[in-house]
């Protein structure tokens, strides 16, 4: 899966598997949040569909991956004012 010109991501996905929804989320809110939509629309394209429970599952991944790296930079700023 392309994350942009320069970026691919490994393709594992398990189009039934909602945890495997909710990891995939996650490692898009962790590592490459400013493409979120774009990586939801290439999975969802990818299996054919997404039920709610699968988009639920991937968007709970997103924000806990996304606000354990908001979390880590605000404690960098913390230490560099040190």
């Amino acid at each position: 899966m392309s994350v942009n010109g320069h970026i691919k991501r490994l393709n594992t996905i398990a189009c039934q598997d909602t945890d495997d929804w909710y990891l995939d989320g996650y490692r898009v809110g962790k590592d490459f949040s400013t493409y979120r939509e774009n990586q939801l629309n290439q999975r969802i394209q990818f299996c054919g569909e997404a039920t709610s429970t699968q988009r639920k599952a991937w968007g709970d991944g997103y924000l806990v991956g996304y606000k354990k790296v908001a979390k880590q930079n605000k404690k960098s700023k913390r230490s560099k004012k040190s």
